[in-house]
């Protein structure tokens, strides 16, 4: 099983997340009938559309969901219900702030897979089944048969991260296998070249006008003087 996240954000801080999950065509071939026996009912309610299951070239399956989101905070808490309370993404975080001339980008979290394959179900469904499901299939390292992909693509050039930068964003590729974490950090930075030269010109227009001010006062200073000499040689002759 193969999943990929990846959160796509602009600079006003609206953007989607995407989550695609592909099973290939051995694991179909374990449970052919996975695909038919798939309930996305109660995800479409949450506000994810969803493209798929649809088969791949290769005999496997893939399903598609993508959720919007209106600010950065928004984003972390759909990445939250995303993973559930024992998921692999912990502390998964968007966040977004902007200056004059300048909007920084900042995605933070880590990828580990604690409790076995118990993380991808809740506490109700363990309850109902009597056990985490699929726990014998999986076996005793159920990371190791996972394949997790995140990325993160946001405006402007990125400036730091524990990723690979590619072009159009930063991919992690983290294991999950033997309980491995991974960190994920990445901050990008856009700049409004037009609004920065802007803010230059207003900088060099008030230095201007203070110049300005001050010839004028040294000006008004040297009149001042010039008028209390003259007077002083009027009343002397």
């Amino acid at each position: 099983m193969d999943v990929a996240v990846e959160v796509s954000v602009e600079d006003d801080g609206t953007g989607t997340i995407t989550v695609t999950a592909a099973a290939d065509a051995e694991l179909l071939a374990r449970d052919p009938g996975v695909v038919e026996e798939l309930r996305l009912d109660d995800v479409r309610a949450a506000g994810w559309t969803i493209d798929g299951p649809a088969a791949t070239e290769t005999g496997g399956a893939r399903v598609l969901l993508t959720k919007p989101f209106r600010t950065p905070e928004e984003a972390t808490a759909i990445l939250a219900e995303l993973n559930g309370p024992a998921g692999p993404l912990h502390d998964m975080a968007l966040a977004q702030t902007r200056e004059f001339a300048r909007v920084t980008t900042t995605f933070t979290g880590t990828a580990r897979l604690d409790g076995g394959i118990a993380a991808f179900a809740d506490q109700a469904l363990i309850d109902l089944a009597g056990s985490p499901p699929f726990a014998a299939e999986a076996g005793a390292d159920p990371g190791a048969s996972i394949g997790l992909t995140i990325r993160l693509r946001a405006p402007g050039s990125v400036v730091e991260t524990t990723g690979t930068v590619e072009a159009g964003g930063v991919t992690w590729q983290p294991s999950l296998a033997g309980g491995a974490s991974t960190e994920i950090r990445a901050v990008t930075e856009q700049r409004d070249q037009v609004a920065e030269r802007a803010k230059s010109w207003q900088r060099f227009a008030r230095a201007a006008i203070w110049l300005w001010l001050g010839i004028v006062a040294v000006l008004l200073v040297g009149v001042v003087i010039l008028l209390i000499r003259a007077g002083r040689a009027d009343r002397s002759g």
